[in-house]
């Protein structure tokens, strides 16, 4: 089964959560913890507001060190060029897009052992450059 999570760079601060996506109006936030689990009626779970540029879904896929990949990832394919990675509505999926070069659909049979998350277009954004 397909594991449907989400990040986003935290509005309080310098960093990235993970869980389930909430979008109220124009603000997102990320539910962290499991909302199933409940004493009383306490929900065990923790909701953080994000940036919602920032907001990122779970490609279900790790790269070559046991690494998530999520949407905006800036990925290497073997000693390739640097990709980002891009989620495509018309085609409902993830694709490389090679920067100011190509993009590659349909890709996600390339082996992991060939991908490796080098970061992503928020935190590393000189990554960005064509090579």
């Amino acid at each position: 089964m397909r594991e449907v999570k989400f990040r986003g760079k935290a509005k309080c601060g310098d960093y990235f959560v993970e869980g389930a996506l909430i979008q109220y109006k124009t603000s997102s936030y990320i539910l962290q913890g499991n909302p199933m689990i409940t004493i009383g009626h306490n929900i065990l779970a923790e909701v953080i507001e994000v940036i919602p540029e920032t907001v990122e879904q779970f490609t279900n896929r790790l790269d070559k060190n046991g690494k998530e990949i999520f949407e905006h990832d800036i990925v290497r394919i073997e000693d390739s060029s640097n990709a980002i990675i891009e989620y495509s509505p018309l085609e409902a999926m993830f694709i490389f897009n090679f920067i100011g070069k190509w993009k590659i659909y349909g890709t996600w049979n390339t082996p992991s052992k060939w991908i490796e998350v080098i970061g992503n277009i928020h935190d590393n954004p000189e990554l960005l450059t064509p090579s």
